[in-house]
């Protein structure tokens, strides 16, 4: 719209000299003034025709056609009034779902509350959405332990009872009275200097269990015979097996029944043999199955638990370390020995989430939370081999992280690749099929050192590239559904579950 300036007269601030003067001045500001309100009446008009043309549209339509025109009217002021109306609504009972949900949230409810880890770690989630805390808040998907009506009477029979004598459900139950923290957790270490020398695994076991070494052994070996008489040759008197289930099934049983039977509190953790490690001060928000695919790493194994361990432990989390061990001389399988891990790791608890862990990989920050928020989750954003980045923006190996549900949505890991290389690229090829999307941690919180002595890598798979490039056509037959092997050797060793096994191409 024009910019309208008022009409002036520019001697109109000079004096009058005389009635000839005046008469001329009576003139102009005559003039002026009904120029003046002639452009100001047209400007607001202007304006005002401009808002009010629906109004005036529909005003003529009702007059010319009443009938149409009113139920026109009705239906606009109904669909406005409907629009208002549930927006009200929608913003009373939001308000309403938050406060009881905040008002939940206490140190001894069974349901808990749990927000989403830092920010910072999730690039995806901005700054402004993130300070609305309330849409993160979530369940935990680990249930508080439930022991058996045995465990139950025991505790309340055990007043006179030393730790010692008392079911480990019942010890875990009675200390635990708050789900453990996963933000500001304390005593975390933010950056340490890594001694990656080498060192026996009698030396780690001395460092991580102390005193307790020589009864742990003991706890251990026993474990290891109940579960060899339970399994082999059908034996089920130690485990309460149906006749009708099959062998398999029944070691499923046995596995869980003999360990939970057999543990051991040490400081703040519950110890099961296998290297499975309880919270017993608080209630563990997550339970972490660590799988590390290896074969002939003797030197790298001892320093990866030396570091993982104490650190996962500061975290608060209930974890297992499962170390699938390809029992040949074929061309290294990584993804196919991940398959073997997540199954024969579920006998022995049922698993919130799974990190699948090179053997050589050592985290440098405790903040680097190993829980199961932000699955799948990508956890290195750079290692000392390239100077503290990714080798290419898309990378997903070294230390990633599924769901347990995710892991059946994108059928499992491809089982093709004998030798280095591609089988992470398919992986995340996989998530983006399943419509999932990966977060990665940011910054010195993700960053690893890598162990370069007594390194080999398997020889390169020359068929990758077109295994990768025609991944769709394999998605629904190649991982979990085709897996097959022999029956693995399972061994409990103290700090890890060792799971070896005779794979073949299929």
């Amino acid at each position: 719209m024009k910019n309208y300036r008022p009409f002036a007269v520019p001697w109109k601030s000079k004096g009058v000299q005389n009635e000839n003067e005046l008469s001329k001045r009576n003139y102009y500001d005559n003039l002026t003034s009904r120029l003046n309100g002639t452009i100001c009446k047209h400007h607001i008009f202007a304006v005002i025709s401009r808002i009010c043309y629906p109004l005036k549209w529909t005003f003529n339509y009702v007059t010319r056609r009443p009938t149409l025109g009113m139920l026109y009217l009705l239906l606009i002021l109904s669909c406005v009034s409907t629009v208002g109306f549930w927006t009200i609504i929608g913003v009373i009972r939001t308000e309403n779902t938050l406060e009881s949900r905040l008002s939940s949230n206490n140190t001894n409810t069974k349901r808990q509350l749990r927000s989403l880890g830092n920010w910072m770690a999730f690039p995806e989630i901005g700054q402004d959405q993130f300070n609305a805390v309330d849409m993160f808040i979530i369940k935990p998907m680990t249930p508080l332990i439930k022991p058996k009506e045995e465990a139950v009477a025991a505790e309340t029979n055990a007043t006179s009872k030393s730790n010692d004598t008392i079911p480990a459900a019942v010890i875990i139950r009675r200390n635990a009275t708050s789900v453990c923290p996963e933000l500001d957790i304390p005593d975390l270490v933010n950056e340490r200097k890594l001694n990656l020398s080498d060192v026996s695994i009698d030396e780690i076991e001395k460092i991580i269990l102390g005193k307790r070494l020589m009864d742990v052994r003991q706890l251990v070996e026993k474990t290891n015979s109940l579960i060899n008489q339970a399994l082999v040759g059908g034996n089920t008197s130690f485990v309460s097996c149906d006749k009708a289930t099959s062998r398999d099934e029944c070691g499923n049983k046995a596995y869980r029944e003999v360990l939970e039977s057999n543990r051991m509190l040490t400081d703040n953790y519950m110890y099961t043999p296998g290297g499975i490690w309880t919270p017993s001060d608080c209630m563990p928000r997550w339970k972490v199955a660590i799988v590390i695919p290896y074969r002939d790493r003797s030197f790298h194994l001892p320093i990866v638990i030396r570091f993982l361990t104490p650190m996962l432990q500061r975290q608060k989390l209930e974890f297992g370390f499962y170390v699938t061990e390809q029992a040949n001389k074929l061309n290294f399988n990584r993804a196919m020995l991940m398959n073997v891990g997540f199954l024969e790791s579920l006998n022995f608890s049922k698993w919130d989430c799974f990190i699948l862990h090179d053997v050589d990989h050592i985290p440098i920050n405790d903040n680097n939370y190993y829980g199961c928020s932000g699955m799948p989750r990508h956890f290195l954003s750079g290692a000392d081999r390239w100077e503290y980045k990714l080798p290419y923006n898309n990378f997903f190996g070294a230390v990633m992280g599924l769901g347990r549900g995710q892991v059946f949505q994108i059928k499992g890991f491809p089982n093709v690749y004998w030798g280095w290389g591609a089988e992470d690229d398919e992986i995340l090829k996989r998530i983006g099929e399943a419509g999932l999307e990966i977060t990665r941690i940011q910054g010195p919180k993700g960053y690893y050192n890598v162990i370069k002595h007594h390194h080999q890598s398997a020889p390169h798979m020359k068929e990758r590239h077109n295994l990768l490039k025609n991944f769709k056509p394999r998605l629904k037959k190649d991982g979990l559904n085709n897996l097959q092997y022999k029956k693995p050797e399972v061994t409990l060793h103290v700090l890890y579950t060792n799971i070896s096994v005779d794979i073949q191409k299929l």
